[in-house]
């Protein structure tokens, strides 16, 4: 696992199989430990995407990247219960 809030050492860390994990969600992981992982999408959504191509897939299901993020901050967690 890699936290950092560099996007450039993300990238490489991800092409290189770790888990790349933002420098705020892994310090919110160790504020809250029993927390729920609430990871809400406010970003701007006007609905001007209608040229966007037909995407694929579950839209609900969180992306692999976002889904190991998740994971390796749970197993964080964890570790501090025991």
């Amino acid at each position: 696992m890699v936290v950092t809030s560099d996007r450039m050492v993300q990238d490489a860390a991800r092409r290189a199989g770790a888990t790349a994990v933002t420098a705020e969600a892994f310090l919110a992981a160790l504020d809250a430990p029993g927390a729920p992982d609430t990871d809400d999408d406010t970003g701007d959504d006007d609905g001007d995407d209608d040229d966007a191509p037909a995407k694929r897939g579950n839209p609900r299901r969180a992306s692999r990247d976002e889904r190991n993020v998740r994971r390796a901050l749970s197993r964080l967690r964890g570790r501090g219960r025991a």
